[in-house]
């Protein structure tokens, strides 16, 4: 079984892209079956990329975690309902990877160590949000590359975006998606209850300090501004209480999950009964691997086909090497605020 080819024209793509964004309601069977199509076909240069920077990952951090993801289809609507003059078939984030390093300087190290070394695929853009943080208070790296190869050159020209972040910027953001996702909001995109969306933001900066990099637009640069405000913020509206409640009900599901070694997991989070289940696919040899990943994406086309209309299913297919660094990579589908709640506590105390 081979992977996933193009079968589609560009104006296919946008036309279906087009009609994903207005009302997805009414897209037809064969509109469903481009978009489909289209997003599985990154999934051959999506994991070449991975593979590659999991190696210069590992030179830098043998603890980094890298991961890859196909992005949901919600998430392709909400992007190109935003970017209105986006067409889906210049989105440079459809596949996505991801390396995780201990700090801030070996994410600079592991950047130049991946940009220096050979590859046929061509850097189309780069953005630098830890030098120029976004007002969100997100801060990483972000590399998108147009795929390239003599030997499959059908796949040429497919973009795929490397997002590399420190210990400390991951948390921070998958804290941020953890409290959109079970309250319904896109506090990344700046929707929410302002106060939660302020104490990110100062969050993000603490972080900075504690890192040596810069602060957030409309944020103070001294520590103890921001953590007086930071602590009055808390005492209005119990942040960490609210967040607790959502990493309570999430571990309380999580227990029971699978604890075994595998590539692609199909994960569905019900974010109004915070039910989690978790689908993994083996991997055994490159042969297995291709066969497990078509798998993978027909059950994922099948998934969302069957939540099309709830909004309260949250569908991802992503990698990773098993089930502990899955939820290292993606703390955000177990409701695991442990970490942020502990370093936020940390801070606060300074």
């Amino acid at each position: 079984m081979a992977w996933t080819t193009p079968e589609f024209t560009r104006d296919e793509i946008n036309n279906a892209g087009m009609q994903l964004a207005s009302d997805p309601r009414q897209l037809s069977p064969r509109q469903f079956d481009i978009l489909t199509n289209f997003r599985a076909s990154h999934g051959f240069p999506l994991n070449t990329i991975q593979m590659r920077l999991r190696g210069k990952a590992h030179q830098i951090d043998e603890n980094a975690v890298v991961n890859q993801r196909l992005k949901r289809r919600q998430s392709i609507a909400s992007k190109l309902r935003l970017m209105g003059s986006l067409k889906l078939s210049k989105m440079q984030d459809i596949g996505g990877c991801r390396a995780v390093v201990q700090s801030a300087e070996r994410v600079d190290r592991l950047v130049a160590l991946y940009k220096a070394g050979w590859a046929r695929h061509t850097l189309i853009k780069e953005n630098d949000y830890v030098q120029e943080p976004k007002e969100s208070g997100y801060r990483s790296i972000h590399l998108v590359y147009a795929y390239h190869s003599d030997r499959s050159p059908v796949f040429n020209g497919t973009r795929v975006e490397i997002q590399f972040r420190s210990e400390l910027q991951h948390i921070w953001a998958m804290a941020v998606e953890t409290v959109g996702k079970m309250s319904g909001h896109s506090l990344k995109s700046g929707r929410g209850d302002p106060n939660h969306l302020r104490f990110f933001e100062l969050m993000s900066s603490a972080f900075a300090i504690a890192e040596d990099k810069p602060t957030v637009p409309g944020t103070s640069t001294s520590i103890d501004e921001l953590t007086s405000e930071m602590r009055h913020i808390n005492d209005q509206v119990k942040i960490f209480e609210a967040v607790q409640l959502y990493t309570v009900a999430a571990n309380a599901i999580n227990r029971s999950g699978p604890d075994i070694d595998n590539v692609l997991f199909l994960i569905d989070l019900n974010t109004e009964s915070h039910e989690l289940d978790v689908k993994p696919f083996y991997r055994h040899d490159y042969t297995s691997m291709r066969q497990q990943h078509e798998n993978a994406i027909e059950e994922y086309r099948r998934l969302e086909q069957r939540h099309f209309d709830n909004t309260n299913h949250d569908v991802v297919l992503v990698s990773a090497e098993d089930i502990n660094t899955l939820k290292l990579a993606y703390p955000s589908y177990f409701g695991d605020m442990d970490r942020f709640i502990s370093m936020t506590k940390t801070i606060l105390t300074l």
